[in-house]
This record gives C-alpha cells, structure tokens and sequence, in this order.
C-alpha cells in the first residue's frame, strides 16, 4: 500500500519520503494525503489517488506513521462501507499483505485537486457548518476536472469494474487487446495487478464478474467481456467439470450468462480460457 504524504502531513508524521513512488498496480491501494486547519482544529484529507474518492477525519493525536497508518485504513475502509461500496474494500484492500510505503506526491493534477477539496471543506465546515459525513459526501459528490467532471464517487466505481475484468483477465478469461477479430494469440489485459489465479482468485472474480454484468445499469459495451465470461464458464463445465459442478452449477448468477447462445467466437475463446486455466486448476 503506498500512502503519498504532502509537506505539511511528512512534517507532522516526522517522516520525510525520499521519492514519488510510480502508481500503484492496484489503484485500490494508493492514496494521497493532506493536512489543514479549519479555525483552530486540524483535519486529514486521504484521497484515493486515482479516483479522488475521499475522506475527511481529525488529525488530532495523529502524530507518527504506525498511528497515521492505522487511522487511514480504518476511515478508508468505514468511508467504503457508509457509500455501500464495502464489497470494494474486502475484494480490493482487505487482502493487502503489503507493508505501507510512503511517498511524496504523485503529480500536481492530485495535488492541485486536492487543494480545491480543502478549499470547499474549509468553507463547508465554517460557514455552514456541515459535519465531516456530510463534508465528505459532498467532496464525492463534486465534478472534478482532473476527472473530466466526473464525481469521484463515480470515478471509483468505474475503477470498481476495470479492476473486476482485469482480475478476471488474470484467472484466463480471454478479455484481449488484438488488431483482428480472431487472432487469439495476442497479449491479455491483466491490468498490471501483480496476482498469481488460483481457484480461490478465480471463483471471487467470477462472481464479481457476473454480478457486473447482471446490473442493471450495466454499460453497453459490455459485449466483450460478458463473451469472455461465457467462455471461461463454457471451458470451466466441458474441461473441469469436477471444479464446475463442486462450486459453480446451478447457480442462477452463472446459469444466465451460460444461457447465452454458443457461436463460432465464443468456442474459439472457450479454447483459450481451457488453456489458461490448465495451468492452475
């Protein structure tokens, strides 16, 4: 997990990165911090670096790295929860075995962003008196242009989905950039998540999958990776059916994208996703 701290937040913490550590492969795990004032009270600002999703909670007492650390995963993971997107901290955050990382800052897009949020929290909590909940929720709720307009609270669920198909990507769906329609050999989107499938990975990204696709504000260009879903499900019943019936027949969830008619594609893909999974199940 890396946490990116401005000036002022290295100066409280005592602690001073060396560097700006590159992106996160899981942007679930990158987020950015800030300090302020509002009158005589000081409160942290933690951004989800990629998507600006944020949260606002005091600073006081928060005095050293292990302290911040312990505050920051707590409010990310409560901030998740109170929004309805806890699924997103157990899939995403939860399973995080890394140390903490921190880093200086990872450009000035967040960094300027950030500032317009502290401006508008500053405002909200002296003028009108607002909460940090209701702060909070606001600053999700507020277009921003690094975003192009974009709440962030969208931006995140969007993240949300792009994380799914590419995990999915990794468990050997063949969701694939290619020049032509039917050249099956070219390279996976795996979204640069450095995982390792395993039945365990591939059965949690299935369902996350087939919950996407059954939403029913799902996108339109869903196309492609409901076709992938079918086929690694089509290849998981005809090649491992032990696997399949043990864990994934007659769920209803499953059942409906392998309703979907079979044509020439989706065999040809079914192929591929038989050959991925043949390495770990």
């Amino acid at each position: 997990m890396i946490l990116r701290l401005s000036g002022k937040l290295a100066k409280k913490l005592s602690t001073v990165p060396d560097e700006a550590i590159p992106a996160h492969g899981n942007p679930f795990l990158d987020w950015s911090g800030h300090v302020f004032r509002v009158g005589r009270v000081q409160y942290i600002l933690l951004t989800n670096t990629r998507s600006l999703y944020s949260v606002l909670f005091p600073g006081r007492g928060i005095t050293r790295p292990d302290l911040y650390e312990e505050h920051a995963r707590e409010q990310i993971r409560l901030q998740l929860e109170r929004d309805g997107f806890g699924w997103m901290h157990d899939r995403f955050l939860a399973p995080d075995p890394e140390a903490v990382s921190y880093s200086r800052a990872l450009n000035r897009h967040v960094t300027g962003s950030m500032n317009d949020m502290i401006f508008h929290a500053g405002f909200l909590i002296e003028e009108k008196e607002m909460s940090l909940d209701e702060v909070t929720h606001f600053l999700n709720h507020m277009p921003m242009s690094y975003l192009e307009d974009v709440y962030p609270d969208r931006s995140l669920e969007a993240l949300a989905r792009e994380m799914v198909w590419d995990r999915l990507a990794v468990c050997g769906a063949p969701l694939m950039v290619r020049a032509e329609e039917d050249n099956l050999d070219s390279t996976d989107v795996s979204g640069g998540l450095s995982l390792s499938p395993d039945p365990e990975l591939l059965l949690v990204s299935l369902e996350d999958a087939c919950r996407e696709l059954g939403r029913p504000t799902a996108e339109s260009g869903t196309q492609r990776p409901r076709e992938a879903t079918q086929a690694l499900l089509l290849a998981l019943k005809l090649h491992f059916p032990s696997f399949f019936e043990e864990h994934l027949a007659g769920r209803e969830l499953y059942e409906d994208v392998l309703s979907d008619p079979v044509h020439g594609r989706i065999i040809r893909m079914k192929r591929v996703a038989a050959a991925s999974l043949a390495d770990y199940l």
